[in-house]
This record gives C-alpha cells, sequence and structure tokens, in this order.
C-alpha cells in the first residue's frame, strides 16, 4: 500500500513548484525492488526542427506527439536494468523508451528518421526536467516501509497526476498500487 501526503495542489499565480512524500509498507520478501511511476494525462506536444535559411535559423519541420505525457518520472530503490529484464519494462510501459508514442507530422517525413524524432522529444522533455528517471532513489526502511520525498518544479498546467508502485522480487513484477 502507498499514498501520496497531499491529494490536491493548489496551483495559483505564484506557483513554483510542490513538494509531497511518498509513503507507504511493502508486504514483499527482503531484497524487493520497488518502482514508482509519477505521469500526466497524454496531451499534445510539438517537436521542432531547426534548419538555417539565408543566414537564419528557422522551424523547419515539426511533429505534433498526440499522445505523450506532459510529465514522467521514474523513482526506483535500484537501477532499472538491475530490477527487471527490457521485456517485463516493455510490457508494463515503465521508462519513456516504452511510451507508445503517436504522431501527426507535418511539412516533410522521413520515417527513417522516427527515432531521430523520439530522441529530441527525450532530449527537450528531460531538459526541462519533466520526464525524469531517479534511480536509487526510493528508500525502504526496515524492508517494509518506504519513503520518498518527490519535488516537482512545474511551469505548466496539470489537471491530473497519477501514479502506480510495483514491487519486484526476482524476474515476476507485481503490480502493487495503480491508482488513477
Amino acid at each position: 500500500m502507498a499514498d501520496l501526503s497531499k491529494s490536491n495542489i493548489s496551483i495559483n499565480t505564484d506557483f513554483n513548484g510542490a513538494s509531497l512524500l511518498l509513503f507507504g509498507s511493502i508486504a514483499g520478501k527482503d531484497g524487493d525492488d520497488i518502482i514508482v511511476v509519477i505521469s500526466a494525462p497524454p496531451t499534445e506536444i510539438i517537436t521542432r526542427k531547426k534548419s538555417k535559411m539565408s543566414g537564419i535559423w528557422v522551424n523547419s519541420n515539426s511533429i505534433k506527439w498526440k499522445n505523450a505525457p506532459a510529465f514522467y518520472q521514474i523513482f526506483s530503490t535500484d537501477t532499472l536494468s538491475k530490477i527487471a529484464t527490457r521485456d517485463v519494462l516493455q510490457s508494463l510501459a515503465i521508462g519513456t523508451q516504452f511510451l507508445n508514442l503517436k504522431f501527426e507530422k507535418s511539412g516533410e517525413f522521413d520515417t527513417n528518421n522516427y527515432n531521430e524524432w523520439v530522441e529530441a522529444l527525450n532530449r527537450n522533455m528531460k531538459s526541462a526536467s519533466l520526464w525524469k528517471t531517479n534511480e536509487n532513489a526510493v528508500q525502504v526502511i526496515r524492508g517494509a516501509l518506504l519513503e520518498r520525498r518527490l519535488t516537482f518544479q512545474l511551469t505548466l498546467r496539470l489537471e491530473t497526476m497519477r501514479y502506480g508502485s510495483f514491487i519486484l522480487g526476482m524476474d515476476v513484477l507485481l503490480p502493487k498500487i495503480r491508482l488513477l
């Protein structure tokens, strides 16, 4: 069982972030790992490519991502690659590389460049601290209690956030909490 210290965050004109405490208890075995995923609902995000034309940098092409989360952070007790296999992480869509991104293209689009566009989206969201992987960031106390202070510096309007946590032991992933 896990919960957050606040269920509502007031966002007004002087809002510059929030600090929450993720806490809970686990009924797993000693050595089990935990992954917590916090994300905003999917939204539209535009990624643009700039080109130099007549000595001036201009937006020359863009992709509108149709279902990218405006906020996506992962917190875990260890590195994700040590906690679970790539196949397990992919099956649960844990990690930005496993998001089911859909897009609407504008201008010329070469499907061979799809990975470059995904990398650009990842780079932009990570540089804005909106997508982040925080490995070794969840503490398990006495093998049963978990805690992590979460600090969000948000400069955009997010109506709803959702979180889910998973307890992992060995190669088996057990969904423990999924609140929407």
